[in-house]
This record gives C-alpha cells, structure tokens and sequence, in this order.
C-alpha cells in the first residue's frame, strides 16, 4: 500500500495544525502525529494507507496522567479526509482534552 494517494492532504493539514506529520515507524512506512494536552497528556492520529478510496483513521491516547486506554478509529473516503482530520482534531480537544483524569486508588 501507498500513500501518494493522500501525501499532498496529509502534509498540508500537518503543516497547519501540529508540529510534525512523521512519515516512518519501525523501518515502515506510515502517517501520524503526535498532539499534546495542556496537561502534558500525548495523543495521536494516524492515517492508514488508502485501500479502495477509503482511508483509515485511528486516535490513540498515548500518554495520560491515568494511563487511560483511548482508540478511535473510523472510515473516510479520500476526498473527506481533510475534514475528517479536523474531526479527529476536535475529537482531541473537545473530548480528551477536557476530561478529568481519573485518581488511582
């Protein structure tokens, strides 16, 4: 799989809205980006290589002060995956961001 298909979207939602859109894992290729809470948590979205026009998007709760579990994942046409990052954006700081960890026992 290839991501030539969404290269050009990726890197211009990448360029404005986080700091870096990593391009490789582990000697693979593959798409994320990491975003911070104002309280230090790490989130990351992360795009899937197209397969038939549609395109795979994951959230993932990285780092938490309560060492939560978080993935989000959902399906988006090529073309709606603009939108769809902003989406997962909003996700991030709508919905994680402003929740209140929970205190270990």
């Amino acid at each position: 799989m290839s991501y030539a298909g969404v290269d050009q979207i990726l890197r211009a939602w990448s360029a404005a809205n986080v700091k870096e859109l990593f391009v490789e894992w582990g000697g693979e290729e593959a798409r994320f980006c990491y975003l911070s809470s104002p309280q230090g948590e790490c989130y990351q979205i992360s795009v899937d290589p197209p397969e038939n026009d549609l395109v795979r998007i994951h959230v993932r709760a990285i780092e938490t002060l309560d060492d939560m579990k978080a993935h989000l994942e959902w399906y988006v046409s090529v073309p709606d995956l603009e939108a769809a990052l902003d989406a997962a954006k909003v996700t991030l700081v709508e919905c994680l961001w402003r929740r209140r960890p929970l205190k270990p026992e």
